[in-house]
């Protein structure tokens, strides 16, 4: 993301690991320090809950962590039917 428009750029088919300011929130894991320095997932976000990974990471960063691209990550997709960032558990 650029720091000063905050537009994305996409680059997630990169073949070496490397630092980057943010990741998509598919596809992402944190180290439970980090995740509980920086205060964990804001749940004032809600709906499709857009840009909450990046919230995230920034946060993360804040707090001097970093954030690391691994090509090489494996993840095995587990779909709930239920919770999430359905519209159905939008709480306005």
């Amino acid at each position: 993301m650029r720091w000063w428009d905050a537009h994305l750029i996409d680059n997630f088919d990169a073949t070496i690991r490397t630092y980057v300011d943010h990741v998509q929130g598919c596809n992402m894991s944190y180290r439970k320090e980090a995740l509980i320095e920086a205060g964990e997932f804001d749940e004032r976000f809600g709906g499709s809950a857009h840009m909450e990974e990046t919230d995230l990471c920034m946060r993360i960063r804040k707090s001097g962590h970093k954030i690391v691209f691994e090509p090489d990550a494996v993840l095995i997709y587990l779909r709930d039917a239920t919770d999430g960032c359905r519209a159905d558990n939008y709480k306005q």
